[in-house]
């Protein structure tokens, strides 16, 4: 099982009678690809399950959309194929959270950026409610560092 706070917590609501799952692998913080009775269970984000090959029909992707609008995060679940459903996460905003950005910038901060893991919609929205300028994907901002690095070596 992974060692997410989120699964841990996912695991804990499911059903008892719950199926073993075999060939378990966990992308830490990410994603999850098990075998359950020879069939492959994704968790996750869109991308691994269109890598999987799960389709997401539009009445799915506008679910999708509307959580992330609201600053969720949202892992789907797919077994054989199919899409059975989604989990929508949201962390709890500092309440002075907005404040702090706020005497940032009365401090001389010219461009407050956030940097999340989430994706582009949630950032978007969170970015808005707290008032910064700007998000990054930390991932994103990894890989150029990296290229940087291997650059002026």
């Amino acid at each position: 099982m992974s060692e997410h706070p989120l699964a841990k917590a996912i695991v804990a609501a499911a059903p008892a009678d719950l199926n073993e799952a075999d060939d378990f692998q966990a992308v830490p913080g990410r994603d999850v690809v098990a075998r359950v009775q020879g069939q492959t269970l994704v968790a996750g984000n869109r991308e691994l399950l269109e890598t999987n090959n799960f389709l997401i029909d539009e009445q799915t992707e506008n679910l999708l959309r509307q959580e992330e609008n609201s600053g969720c995060t949202v892992m789907l679940v797919g077994y054989r194929k199919s899409i059975l459903g989604f989990i929508s996460v949201a962390d709890v905003l500092r309440q002075d959270a907005r404040e702090l950005v706020n005497r940032l910038k009365q401090a001389g901060v010219k461009k407050v950026v956030m940097l999340t893991d989430d994706n582009k919609r949630t950032a978007q929205t969170i970015a808005q409610l707290v008032g910064v300028d700007d998000h990054c994907h930390y991932m994103a901002l990894l890989q150029i560092l990296n290229c940087l690095n291997l650059i002026f070596r």
